[in-house]
């Protein structure tokens, strides 16, 4: 039995074909990994980062608690707290009107010519 070339599939169509399938497969997974690491990274941010623990938000009133109230830090040795408001007036009353260097926090050196001839 002869076979003839009628009878064999052409190469050409068949090479295209298996070229194109290969490449939108590749393309396929090639969006389709892009996609999932975008969803990924959306699910992480929004269930992750974006999200306040209990536990923050509960230091968080423990802190303004501690700074807003008279409360007893030592009672032995009769030491209480008092609220950042209060003493932050009391701060600011005692210093009077001196200047507060930022630097040091400290008030600067008094040096007017008076002070430098006590010496």
């Amino acid at each position: 039995m002869r076979t003839t070339d009628d009878d064999d599939p052409k190469s050409g169509p068949t090479v295209i074909t298996v070229v194109v399938f290969t490449l939108l497969t590749v393309a396929s997974v090639l969006y389709l990994n892009a996609y999932f690491g975008r969803v990924q990274e959306e699910e992480f941010t929004a269930k992750v980062v974006d999200r306040e623990s209990a536990a923050l938000d509960a230091l968080r009133l423990e802190q303004e608690v501690q700074l807003s109230e008279y409360r007893w830090v030592d009672r032995d040795q009769n030491v209480v707290a008092i609220p950042i408001e209060r003493a932050m007036e009391l701060v600011a009353s005692e210093m009077g009107d001196a200047p507060i260097s930022a630097s040091t926090g400290q008030s600067p050196p008094d040096t007017t010519p008076e002070s430098h001839e006590a010496n």
